[in-house]
């Protein structure tokens, strides 16, 4: 039910405001929109825990990703956040720089071809590359894993990543509208409906692919093995 990105940049750039813009969408609901960097910085990162999640985001994700760093508040996210602390020493950020830059590179260059030979220009989708660049790194960061994402989009990994945040069909919104307004928004995530089931379907591999990925670092602890 969100908005077109063309359509939040012509609001931002045609309507006068002060760093909101208040909107509602259908069925009555009421949105707002956060367009100048003082205000973000507030959401963001010196009031953050005055502004929580929406129930609605809560709902989406907790299916997939479970009530961590991402998703939870308070007290909890403190202790969580606590305790991801080391992982992001600047030491250890510093041993990661060469995954980083290579993939940076790799990006770079596969970009670079999709560009016709002899043409000054190209259009290139930015949100699909840093999303593929991403995964990427996470995978190696995190997991010692190259989801190879960037060099071919068509893995098996990058394809369910990918059913995971797929734009809803015009029916699929008509849907989640009709629920938030009669049997709520979290009822809508049990209809036996396709964008349902194939999101499930989705994180089920998703999260098994990380489990055979974890078990086998154990394997390789217990066996003395880097």
């Amino acid at each position: 039910m969100g908005l077109e990105y063309d359509r939040i940049r012509r609001w931002t750039q045609t309507i006068p405001n002060n760093g909101l813009l208040r909107y509602y969408m259908v069925g009555n609901l009421e949105r707002v929109l956060v367009t100048g960097p003082k205000a973000l910085n507030e959401i963001m990162v010196s009031k953050v825990y005055d502004f929580p999640k929406s129930e609605s985001l809560r709902i989406k994700l907790l299916r997939f990703t479970g009530n961590g760093i991402l998703l939870a508040e308070g007290d909890e996210h403190k202790m969580q956040r606590k305790a991801l602390l080391p992982s992001f020493a600047y030491r250890h950020n510093k041993d990661l720089y060469p995954n980083f830059w290579a993939k940076s590179v790799e990006m770079a260059d596969a970009i670079e071809k999709q560009r016709t030979p002899g043409a000054n220009s190209a259009l290139i989708q930015v949100s699909d590359w840093a999303g593929r660049v991403t995964l990427d790194i996470i995978g190696l960061a995190a997991m010692g894993r190259d989801f190879n994402a960037v060099h071919d989009p068509k893995t098996e990994f990058h394809h369910r990543y990918g059913k995971l945040k797929a734009k809803p069909t015009t029916f699929t919104r008509v849907l989640v509208l009709i629920a938030m307004l009669t049997i709520g928004f979290k009822r809508f995530f049990q209809l036996h409906i396709k964008a349902n089931r194939e999101s499930q379907e989705s994180a089920d591999y998703i999260s098994e692919y990380a489990r055979r990925i974890v078990k086998e670092k154990q394997d390789k602890s217990r066996r003395g093995e880097a």
